[in-house]
């Protein structure tokens, strides 16, 4: 293992820092470098805390069979675009 010379700035917290080329010339705090990663792996499993959510059925009936008493008996309430002119209309 190589000695590493303390430093402060984004150094003390990069991955990189035990293969740094640049850190023995660095008299100076760092605050900016391309080859700077502090990435960490995953712990856990994100996908395994989402709750699935029941899905809820959502009415799409247009016009007058939006609430009229019939519509779950009535052919004319799959009709696209609504009924806007019923007779059965309840």
């Amino acid at each position: 293992m190589t000695q590493v010379k303390k430093t402060a700035g984004i150094c003390t917290t990069c991955n990189n820092i035990e293969a740094c080329e640049r850190l023995p010339g660095h008299t100076r705090h760092v605050f900016f470098c391309e080859e700077f990663d502090d990435a960490s792996a995953l712990t856990h499993n994100v996908l395994a805390t989402v709750t699935s959510i029941p899905e809820k059925h959502i009415d799409i009936a247009l016009g007058l069979c939006c609430d009229c008493g019939n519509r779950t008996t009535c052919a004319n309430s799959k009709t696209p675009g609504g009924i806007w002119h019923c007779e059965e209309y309840a």
